[in-house]
């Protein structure tokens, strides 16, 4: 049986449906940007007081205790690192980790329906098409992120399933801590 395996068709139908996203996302902003909700404008307030060096603190100047600080952390660190903008760093995020989700996703759910492959193919297609899907990556916000830690989460543990390593137990464990302080439902 010559050819590729089933696994990396599946493989190159991702990469396919991730650019696809990539061009979809970049088509929902392209014009405006990202859409910003009041929970945006106080995680960007906030990472923008972290890099201004004033620590955690929202618009208003409140700590910012109430919202897990993973987020704000992240976009004050990649605003930092390119010098730039804290709403656009959370929009290159997004633009970034809405394929990379496409991907996981759709990886996932081949690995659930390995016997029933038209399944995964089907399944990875809607989510494709999902408005719902495409609009919380196309505004700032902290879910893409944290749909991300929760699908490595999963392969983390089908892998200590597989085999109970340590290195699989450590993994898990880092990205549900990563993934409790990104959106507080992680902690579940």
């Amino acid at each position: 049986h010559g050819g590729l395996s089933e696994d990396n068709r599946f493989r190159i139908y991702l990469l396919g449906l991730s650019i696809i996203a990539a061009g979809f996302i970049l088509i929902a902003t392209s014009k405006y940007g990202a859409g910003v909700s009041s929970d945006a404008a106080r995680n960007l307030s906030t990472a923008d007081n972290l890099l201004s060096g004033n620590g955690f603190l929202d618009m208003i100047g409140a700590p910012f205790v109430l919202w897990p600080p993973l987020y704000p952390l992240v976009l004050a660190a990649a605003g930092w690192m390119t010098h730039g903008d804290t709403f656009v760093a959370a929009w290159y995020l997004n633009l970034l980790l809405y394929p990379v989700n496409i991907w996981l996703s759709g990886w996932l759910l081949y690995m659930i329906f390995r016997g029933r492959p038209l399944y995964a193919v089907a399944g990875a297609l809607i989510l494709l098409v999902s408005r719902s899907m495409l609009r919380i990556h196309a505004n700032v916000a902290s879910e893409p992120l944290f749909e991300t830690l929760i699908l490595l989460f999963f392969f983390a543990a089908a892998a200590y399933l597989r085999k109970a390593s340590p290195r699989a137990l450590w993994t898990m464990s880092v990205l549900a801590g990563l993934a409790t302080l990104q959106r507080y439902p992680g902690i579940a």
